[in-house]
């Protein structure tokens, strides 16, 4: 049976790197193969499961709806998550009600603008512009469609019209609806209702920022950590009052406490909303304590793969989420730091066994004393005192040595994960993990239930003194003294009126307000332990922004060496052969070069690396920012930038969500020069973000604001390239105003054009500037008023590469402007389609790769279709 566990997760953990799952098709022979070898091979039949199971949910939420929803969908929804909201327009994710039967129900992610009041729960019926979850894909970036997939969202659409069909109220929607305005008033309410209730809405960017930079953001999301902390604070309590109630020595009051146990966490994670971390985290648990009742014999290690195939089992997307790496490997280092500490303590115990076994031989101290007539007594008390000093040396030492090792591994992680790392994460975590373990979560939870005491019995009271005012009305009318008790006059005289109506009915609204009040007077005292308990947490938060080296970033190829040092270093460990030890020590030496190149550009012997540019080959990376435009140009740790897609608000821009990530994990670290081409916010919306994170960037542009130098310059030469700029700042119209850049060397041109139109290619042709280019990006996105015949003939590209959102609403690249491509034998890529999209020129040939093709080309990171939406220009 075993081997069927460890073949089922091997092949579902090993998905993460499949360029595509098993086809319907194969399905039968996938089950042939099985059956033939079941009692061969436990291992390679659990992956044959593992293959099949992942394969059929996959196309069982995307193969078939995919054909029968059109670009506009109507369907029936209910309400499961309310996830963002300004003062127009609201975020939701809604359960798909279908008819038929499905192993795996659809979540749908849907944005209305000027909704109507929803609510958790709702039912609602949809007419919504509808469209897949492919999103950006660009290197080193987020990856919003992965995250999506394991979140079980496989469409995202716009809200046209909408009517309610059920407006009942969840029990947690109502809870919330009360708790939240009190949590909200306090100073760290927005720690405690991520918390308490799972909601994540109020931490604002900047606490996000602050929690990321402290390594702390695992904290606030519900998972493995907050079930484990309630489990076991639960647990302990009701043994110990049944212990104290109704002692007995059978496994009675143990079995009795872990239901309660239990049954608290499943409340706890309906609170909390049962996100799918939640989920997997009371799966993981139910499963564990499921086998400790059973009282299997398993170890520790065999559990944890039990509770990791049921978690597969359950959830087959959980591996691509970075919450289900965290947490099973969070647990697979506090096993091994037990297992450790458990291998060391044994050797102890046996060094003391002999050390005990020579002081039998020798005379005791006391006899010793004795035979000079003294008397020497024992100390029970000082006995006691030392026992529990040694007791709580050894739990501080055991929480030392897991915490460092949690901090170290889940840091590499981290930053395997997200390329980046929090390098003060280690001391923090000491300090954070066992106040929030033993302090603050228990706090919180306490006052929690001390708040629902109160409101419940507050609630309850006004009720029974309502329903009883209530009687004495009906029984003052069934003996006939309606003309005298039933007056208005004497019914307002009553201090108990306002809960009944002028017929002497129970007004539950008015009991439901009253009730409210008094929680939301009483709420912030309840809750002032708790959040004075935040207060040293909050501090630590606000203390980081001044802390040195706060993040720690890796490039792509960095992070590579680290992990091949890595390898080299746990290698070592096991190796006793001298050969062996020199091989897996070559592991290292690409990271040792890496840093020994880096630290001689710190001190400044740095002239023969910038020399080395010179010979190098150079990139060029179209970067997928929707429907906008952003180039980098790349000659090794030296870029240029060409334009910065566009900014939304005050807080979003593709600038800070695409293009500072993808320099880190480029390893750009010098971008010299920033190209803006003119004046539309998908073109230079991010300026300013750049700007304030490079401000030794040397700007030009023919917008005034923002420039250094003007597009009107002669030809120059950045390192190894030559850049001619051909500027046209009187053009009238904003998108003939576009400065074009030619770039490049004799291995190979781009042509850079941004938005200009027929007009501005008719200009450019009559002034003889040089135009051929091998790469060309598509003018205006592949607007129909661009991409002139005459002009294609004058770059005469080998490709061209559009930069356009997928499913845009303009339609973008036209069918006409393919078509005009396609007559000259040029090879089309687009954004949309591929992602990012880099272009490697080098002496012997030019390359093109799009992310999702060829950088990442896994199953996940396919095109996910759902209609194409288009609107005349």
């Amino acid at each position: 049976m075993n081997g069927y566990i460890y073949g089922f997760c091997a092949c579902l953990l090993s998905s993460l790197l499949w360029p595509a799952l098993f086809a319907p098709w194969t399905w039968p022979i996938l089950i042939m193969v099985f059956v033939i070898s079941r009692k061969t091979s436990g291992f390679f039949c659990g992956m044959l499961l593992g293959a099949l199971w992942i394969s059929y949910c996959f196309y069982s939420l995307f193969n078939q709806h995919e054909p029968a929803m059109t670009q506009h969908g109507e369907f029936t929804g209910q309400i499961v998550s309310l996830v963002h909201q300004e003062r127009d327009w609201i975020s939701f994710d809604v359960k798909v009600i279908d008819p038929q039967f499905r192993l795996f129900p659809r979540f749908y992610r849907l944005n209305w603008r000027e909704p109507l009041p929803l609510a958790l729960g709702q039912v609602w019926r949809f007419n919504a512009k509808m469209k897949g979850i492919t999103s950006l894909l660009n290197e080193g970036g987020f990856n919003q469609q992965k995250y999506w997939l394991s979140q079980h969202l496989v469409a995202r659409g716009k809200v046209t019209e909408a009517s309610l069909l059920n407006k009942s109220q969840s029990l947690r929607q109502g809870l919330q609806e009360r708790l939240s305005p009190i949590l909200m008033s306090l100073d760290g309410g927005d720690i405690l209702q991520a918390l308490l209730l799972g909601d994540k809405k109020g931490i604002t960017p900047a606490r996000w920022q602050d929690l990321r930079r402290t390594g702390a953001g695992h904290l606030v999301a519900i998972s493995g950590l907050h079930v484990s902390v309630v489990f076991a604070a639960v647990l302990l309590l009701s043994l110990r009052l049944l212990v104290l109630g109704y002692p007995c020595e059978s496994l009675r009051n143990w079995v009795v406490a872990m239901g309660i146990a239990l049954v608290v966490v499943l409340c706890y994670g309906y609170i909390a909303g049962f996100a799918i971390a939640t989920q997997r985290a009371v799966l993981m648990l139910l499963l564990l304590v499921g086998l400790s009742l059973l009282r299997q014999f398993s170890s520790p290690w065999e559990r944890l793969i039990w509770a990791l195939c049921a978690v597969l089992l359950f959830d087959p997307f959980a591996p691509l989420s970075a919450g289900f790496w965290l947490s099973f490997c969070a647990l697979s280092i506090i096993l091994l730091s037990v297992t450790l500490d458990k291998v060391s303590g044994n050797a102890q115990e046996k060094s003391h066994d002999a050390t005990k076994q020579t002081v039998i031989h020798q005379e005791p101290a006391s006899a010793q004393w004795a035979s000079f007539g003294i008397i020497v007594k024992r100390v029970p008390w000082r006995e006691k005192l030392d026992l529990w000093g040694d007791s709580l040396k050894h739990f501080a030492a055991s929480l030392w040595r897991i915490q460092w090792r949690l901090a170290l591994g889940l840091g590499i992680l981290q930053l395997l994960l997200f390329g980046t790392a929090a390098l003060h994460s280690i001391w923090l975590n000491l300090l954070f993990v066992p106040w929030f373990s033993f302090i603050v979560i228990p706090l919180a939870l306490l006052s929690l239930i001390l708040w629902l005491v109160c409101y419940l019995g507050y609630w309850l009271m006004l009720t029974l003194l309502a329903y009883g005012a209530a009687a004495v009305i009906g029984l003052s009318r069934f003996i006939d003294h309606e003309a005298h008790f039933f007056q208005p006059d004497f019914l307002h005289s009553l201090s108990l009126s306002p809960l009944l109506s002028l017929d002497g009915f129970v007004n539950t609204q008015v009991i439901s307000a009253f009730a409210r009040e008094l929680s939301l007077s009483l709420g912030p005292k309840l809750f002032y332990v708790a959040e004075l308990s935040l207060t040293p947490f909050l501090w630590i938060l606000d203390a980081s922004k001044h802390l040195p080296w706060a993040e720690f970033s890796l490039a792509t190829f960095t992070l590579a060496q680290v992990i091949l040092a890595l390898i080299g270093g746990v290698l070592l460990l096991y190796q006793r052969c001298r050969l062996w030890q020199i091989m897996t020590m070559s592991l290292c030496l690409p990271l040792l070069f890496t840093g020994l190149m880096a630290l001689s550009s710190q001190l400044g012997f740095n002239r023969l690396q910038d020399e080395g540019v010179t010979e190098t080959d150079w990139q060029l990376h179209v970067l997928d920012v929707g429907q906008g435009s952003a180039i980098v140009v790349q000659q090794g740790k030296y870029g240029l930038i060409y334009d910065t897609g566009a900014a939304y608000g005050l807080d979003f821009s593709y600038a800070k969500r695409v293009i500072l990530p993808f320099l880190i994990a480029r390893g750009i670290s010098e971008p010299e020069y920033l190209v803006l081409s003119h004046d539309d916010n998908d073109h230079m919306g991010g300026a300013k973000v750049l700007m304030a994170a490079f401000p030794s960037m040397n700007v030009i542009s023919d917008i005034a604001r923002f420039a250094d130098e003007t597009c009107r310059q002669a030809p120059f030469s950045w390192r190894a390239l030559t850049l001619e700029l051909m500027s046209a700042a009187t053009e009238p119209k904003d998108n003939n105003a576009s400065c074009v850049i030619r770039i490049g060397n004799h291995h190979g041109r781009a042509l850079l054009t941004g938005d200009i139109e027929a007009l501005r290619e008719f200009k450019l042709l009559q002034q003889g500037v040089p135009m051929a280019a091998e790469v060309l990006l598509a003018p205006h996105h592949g607007s129909n008023t661009s991409s002139t015949a005459a002009f294609l003939q004058a770059v005469s590209p080998y490709s061209v590469i559009f930069s356009a959102g997928f499913a845009n609403q303009y339609g973008f690249p036209k069918p006409q402007v393919l078509a005009r491509y396609q007559s000259q034998g040029i090879e089309r890529y687009s954004t949309g389609e591929l992602g990012q999209i880099s272009v490697d020129f080098s002496p012997s040939s030019i390359r093109i790769r799009g992310y999702r093709t060829e950088r990442a080309p896994f199953w996940y990171n396919q095109v996910f279709r759902f209609g194409s939406s288009q609107k005349p220009e």
